[in-house]
């Protein structure tokens, strides 16, 4: 897999405080975060570090870098705060279509194992209390869930193994969609694209989600997902519940 970890950003907060490496580089209980961040990956997977000018002509970021891994590319962009995707379009050619590749960021590391996760969510539905599991899941669950299924079949967000894993919360684990308990209608979307006007044309994604242990089911008064007002690129997702199953 390819590794792609942009750092255009200066961490202007972080000098602020008086840090004078940059951020990647400071130490957090004993090691560099960046060094956290490379630790989710295999030693055979490809790292592309995008370093901002500044910090690749006034610090030694890239020779810590390479010391970190020897075989990763370190390359160059101005400075900027358009975001992780403006850092890494530049570079477009290095990606092939062909191979798996990742975005990640160089200061945010998640360790995140599926199998202690789902024995988790066993263990929280064994203990006979109410649960609601709120956020972004970041998966459309079923045709109906997105408006261009057909053309999003082989992106993130709607695999055939992201929507499997969320049939087996439901189906085998034994969750519940608490937005579908109520609300099996198309167009039902929490998040739009920033890009073109998906927002004006409602071309959606429904991926935020409230997910419910078994005993709430009858709880589910009604949903909603407010419009009114556009906050982010995501809407909230409103569920009302009857007070009962909470005492």
């Amino acid at each position: 897999m390819k590794v792609l970890i942009p750092m255009a950003g200066t961490g202007n907060r972080f000098v602020q405080a008086g840090y004078q490496e940059p951020k990647p580089l400071i130490s957090v209980s004993g090691k560099r975060i960046i060094e956290y961040i490379l630790d989710m990956f295999d030693e055979k997977d490809e790292i592309v570090f995008i370093c901002n000018t500044e910090h690749l002509n006034n610090t030694n970021i890239e020779k810590v870098l390479l010391s970190l891994r020897t075989d990763a590319k370190v390359l160059e962009i101005q400075n900027h705060k358009k975001g992780p995707i403006y850092t890494i379009m530049p570079f477009i050619d290095l990606v092939d279509d062909a191979e798996p590749v990742m975005v990640c960021y160089c200061d945010n590391p998640f360790l995140w194992n599926r199998q202690e996760f789902e024995a988790h969510l066993e263990n929280i539905k064994s203990q006979n209390r109410p649960f609601v599991i709120c956020g972004d899941w970041n998966i459309a669950h079923t045709k109906k869930d997105i408006k261009n299924w057909r053309g999003n079949q082989k992106n993130s967000g709607f695999l055939p193994e992201e929507r499997a894993w969320l049939d087996k919360l439901f189906d085998n684990i034994g969750f519940i969609d608490g937005f579908r308990v109520v609300n099996q209608e198309e167009h039902q979307y929490t998040w739009w694209s920033n890009r073109g006007q998906a927002w004006a044309n409602n071309t959606g994604w429904r991926i935020d989600y409230q997910v419910l242990t078994p005993d709430l089911r009858d709880a589910v008064e009604s949903v909603s997902i407010y419009k009114e007002q556009r906050f982010s690129d995501h809407a909230p997702l409103i569920i009302d519940y009857k007070e009962s199953a909470f005492v």
